[in-house]
């Protein structure tokens, strides 16, 4: 049975192999990658088929025992053959290793024909440099003649004969000794060449190479090599050197670059199928001589003395052609993705040019912030109105300009409000400071109306190019939620550049913002519409906040407002507010409000500094408590805990004494423990009460208070009694915590004074207190009055015995307290069941 591996024949037509693996018959190829594969795949096939013959019961059954030997030994020498055969047999040219890089064939030409270009051109510099001067008009003549005219006819040659790289080169130094011909003709003075000017030469040097790389390419489509790049690059340098002399530095720059646009995109258009690469250099420099264009315009826009200049002398054209031009390129009939990007392109900024030649001169800021909205808002509405490859166009210019105004807009009050107090100290019906005005006062008045119908305007028609989903998203949520805001700021804006009172102002921010935040309420469902109105409300917000500030009635007003407002937002919109962060954000925004109303109304009532702090401490004392009302869920609960305590700590920092700030502490710390006592918070809750308590201590102790007990009892009277309630209705509180505070509020000021002077009455009253606790601890089976007591009346003994420790000599002490020692040591043992039992009794108090 003939095997499939063979390494003679062909797998494919069965007839004989050449030795270097190709097939007699049909040509097929093995030495490649596909037929060292296909020579594997034979063999493990082979190696199958005997494998499949030795397991099959048929060819046992029907053979003799000594066909089966003869079988199997056969099969045996098979095997091995095709095992040999894989390894000894003669294998097909195998093709190298796809792990191996090696310098392709084609890039030795390449190098040694781009060595010999260079060394030739070198040459041919260098004899021009050196010996050129020594020849006469009739040898140079002849050498420049015959040195190009062999050039040439090498480059027809190798073109004719299909080598490729051999034409590229030689067409390429060709070129190169056309450009020494002429710079060595224009230094001889042939064909006057030295009287043109340099300009000029350049322009023409750039036009022999244009032809010269034109008709060589031209040529060389037509034969075996194809189109040569090497003539084409060097044709679209020829373009460049005439359009740099003749164009860019002529004295007439901009219109002689008006009239290369054209010219270059034209030879774009006629090159672009024979000569691509050159066409590829015509189309840049059509778009760098544009931009050239454009940006004489631009330089115009700053020059020009007046609009009067700008319209009537046409200062201006350099922009109005480029429009042209623009526009001209967005129609031209031409498919593909890249030419529809192109058109959008253009048509953008034909657009563009046309909306900056309407702006005019830049001299009077109020009168082009006028002309630029005119340009935006008839941008947007052209959006509306204009087939799709003008549309789009017109949406992208409008909402870039949409921008650039909505940051003027956000801007230009601040430019009057930074004029304003911030003491509060104005009138409400006080004017507004004066403004620089740059034109008559009705445009200055006028400018934020029209910014903002602009603004409106050119969203609404921006929006309309938009994709059905986005559409409808920011036609139907994001701008109406806006809308409110951006007309409230304009018209705000226009009543502080009238110089009117300050109380009028602040009405109209007032009503702005009352109508973005009903309009934000309408809308509420879609966060990102909900954030476009939260962010609508802020922009006005700000400086709304920043008047008010001028005046403290004001600021009374508005703050109180705001509070409410906030809080009773949070408490009443939907629970997925802003991605349900919008719950915690206002809550914590109405208690930071209403402390900021609270001093405000302090100083409108014009009472005494110190009331300040009282006020904000009050307002946080009276939000903590309430927190559980206030707040929606848990974490605007805890928002408000929180905005509550760091307002607490403010009201200390507010308070003009350190008396006055220990005062503050001590109502913040009895308020906090409180809440955790009272609303059952963590034992973390009482601790940082605890320490706000230890602050309010120091600051006592700080400011030298003779009687603390005035401030500190009576919270602690109330401490004790929430805790003894909490006590009577918690059975699984302990004594520690429900009482813990109070006692430390009521014990710690008078101990640490009675310190001092443990004979004085406050010192007996502490021990007498220090007993009752012990007594009620024991009686209550309470840990907390229990421990209290016990520690306040053994710091009391030990203090006094301060005294007698000072008269008794050193000997004394150190033989009391060896004493101490031996007999605790002694009786240690009898005692440590003592002990025990002393523990348990403690450990069992409540």
């Amino acid at each position: 049975m003939s095997k499939l591996a063979d390494p003679t024949i062909c797998p494919d037509c069965r007839a004989s192999l050449l030795p270097d693996g190709t097939c007699r018959g049909c040509g097929l190829a093995l030495a490649s990658p596909l037929g060292v594969e296909l020579w594997q795949t034979m063999l493990r096939a082979d190696a199958l088929v005997e494998r499949l013959r030795l397991a099959s019961p048929a060819g046992t059954d029907t053979a003799s025992p000594a066909d089966a030997g003869s079988a199997a030994t056969g099969s045996a020498a098979t095997g091995s053959a095709a095992t040999g055969s894989a390894i000894s047999a003669p294998q097909p040219p195998s093709a190298p290793s796809p792990g191996r890089r090696r310098l392709p064939s084609a890039s030795v030409p390449m190098v040694l024909l781009g060595l010999g270009a260079i060394c030739l051109l070198v040459s041919a510099v260098v004899f021009v440099a050196v010996a050129w001067g020594s020849l006469g008009i009739g040898a140079r003549t002849l050498v420049l003649a015959a040195v190009t005219s062999a050039t040439a006819a090498a480059a027809t040659m190798v073109t004719r004969r299909g080598l490729r790289w051999a034409s590229e080169t030689l067409w390429v130094v060709v070129c190169g000794m056309v450009a020494l011909d002429l710079l060595g003709a224009r230094d001889a003075g042939l064909l006057a060449l030295d009287r043109v000017a340099e300009r000029h030469a350049v322009a023409l040097l750039g036009l022999l190479e244009l032809v010269v790389g034109v008709a060589a390419g031209v040529w060389s489509a037509a034969r075996p090599t194809g189109r040569l790049r090497g003539p084409q690059v060097v044709a679209a340098l020829g373009l460049l050197l005439v359009t740099t002399a003749e164009a860019w530095t002529s004295e007439h720059a901009a219109a002689a670059t008006a009239v290369a646009v054209p010219l270059l995109t034209a030879s774009a258009l006629a090159c672009r199928r024979q000569l691509p690469a050159t066409a590829l250099g015509a189309a840049l420099l059509a778009a760098l001589s544009w931009a050239g264009l454009v940006a004489v315009g631009l330089d115009r826009l700053h020059d020009a003395a007046d609009d009067a200049t700008w319209w009537s002398q046409l200062h201006g054209w350099p922009l109005l052609v480029a429009a042209v031009l623009a526009a001209v390129a967005a129609q031209a009939p031409i498919a593909g993705r890249v030419q529809m990007q192109g058109r959008f392109v253009a048509a953008t900024a034909a657009l563009a040019c046309g909306g900056l030649l309407v702006v005019g001169p830049l001299d009077a800021p109020t009168r082009a912030l006028l002309l630029g909205s005119a340009v935006v808002m008839t941008l947007g509405l052209l959006a509306r109105v204009l087939p799709t490859g003008w549309a789009r166009p017109s949406a992208l210019l409008a909402a870039l300009g949409t921008t650039v105004l909505a940051g003027w807009l956000l801007a230009r009050p601040w430019e009057i409000l930074r004029l304003l107090p911030t003491d509060g100290s104005a009138d409400p019906g006080q004017p507004l400071p004066p403004t620089v005005l740059d034109r008559p006062e009705w445009l200055t008045l006028c400018s934020p109306i029209v910014v903002a119908l602009a603004v409106l305007t050119a969203a609404w028609g921006a929006g309309a190019v938009l994709p059905r989903a986005s559409r409808l998203l920011v036609l139907g949520g994001a701008l109406p939620a806006a809308a409110p805001a951006v007309t409230g700021l304009a018209l705000a804006t226009a009543m502080l550049g009238t110089r009117g009172p300050l109380g009028v102002t602040a009405l109209v921010f007032g009503v702005a913002l009352v109508a973005t935040a009903a309009v934000g309420v309408r809308l509420q469902g879609n966060s990102r519409v909900e954030l476009v109105a939260a962010v609508s409300f802020a922009v006005v917000a700000a400086p709304a906040v920043r008047l008010a500030l001028a005046s403290d009635l004001i600021t009374a007003l508005l703050a109180t407002i705001l509070a409410a407002a906030f809080l009773a937002a949070q408490r009443w919109l939907r629970a997925g507010l802003l991605w349900e962060a919008g719950t915690t954000a206002l809550a914590v925004l109405g208690v930071l409000f209403g402390g900021l109303a609270a001093v405000a109304w302090v100083r409108v009532a014009a009472a005494a500094s110190s009331a300040e702090a009282f006020a904000v401490a009050g307002w946080a004392v009276a939000v903590g408590l309430s927190a559980g009302r206030l707040g929606r869920d848990a974490r605007s609960r805890s928002a408000v805990e929180v905005a509550a305590l760091l307002l607490g700590l403010g009201a200390v920092a507010l308070a003009p004494s350190i008396g006055t700030a220990g005062l503050v502490a001590t109502v913040v710390g009895s308020a906090v423990c409180l809440a955790a006592v009272v609303q059952r918070r963590s034992v973390m809750v009482g601790w940082l009460g605890a320490g706000v308590l230890a602050m309010a201590t120091l600051l006592r102790l700080a400011a030298d208070v003779p009687v603390p007990e005035l401030v500190s009892l009576p919270g602690a009277v109330l401490l004790l009694g929430a805790g003894t309630w909490r006590l009577r209705g918690d059975a699984t509180v302990t004594s520690l915590r429900a009482l813990g505070s109070g006692l430390s509020l009521g014990l710690v000021p008078s101990l640490l004074l009675a310190l001092g002077d443990p004979v004085s009455l406050r010192g007996v009253l502490v021990g007498l207190a220090g007993l009752v606790l012990v007594a009620a601890g024991i009686a209550r089976r309470w840990a907390a009055p229990f421990l209290a007591g016990a520690l306040t009346t053994a710091v009391l003994a030990v203090r006094h015995l301060g005294p007698a420790t000072e008269a008794l000599p050193r000997w004394v002490s150190f033989g009391a307290v060896g004493l101490a020692l031996l007999v605790i040591g002694i009786t240690w043992e009898a005692r440590r069941r003592d002990l025990q039992v002393a523990a348990r009794y403690v450990a069992g108090l409540r």
